[in-house]
């Protein structure tokens, strides 16, 4: 996810596929907006406040998430992920996600 609303998908047949299902289950129609992305790995992005961060090396992907971040009010960061990206990593599996409760 992007975003709340935002999600990338990647631009090829089983992408697509996602997208058709989701858009047809109840509760998630009409919840989201899907954004294809030429690479499929570059669709595994990480956001940390208002950055986004993604694989680096894809400009054709660049070319769709950059200016998607832009309209969002977000900066892109792209980072090399060769070595995890071999091994089928991507950004996600090497981030602790952290849930911190608000302060009553």
């Amino acid at each position: 996810m992007l975003d709340e609303t935002t999600l990338l998908c990647a631009d090829n047949a089983a992408g697509r596929s996602i997208q058709a299902q989701a858009e047809t289950k109840p509760g998630l129609a009409g919840r989201f907006t899907f954004v294809g992305v030429p690479d499929p790995i570059c669709c595994n992005v990480l956001r940390i406040g208002r950055t986004v961060v993604m694989q680096k090396g894809y400009p054709k992907s660049e070319e769709v998430i950059g200016p998607l971040c832009k309209s969002k009010g977000l900066s892109l960061n792209a980072v090399r992920m060769g070595e995890c990206a071999k091994a089928d990593g991507a950004l996600t599996c090497c981030s602790v996600l952290l849930h911190v409760p608000k302060q009553k």
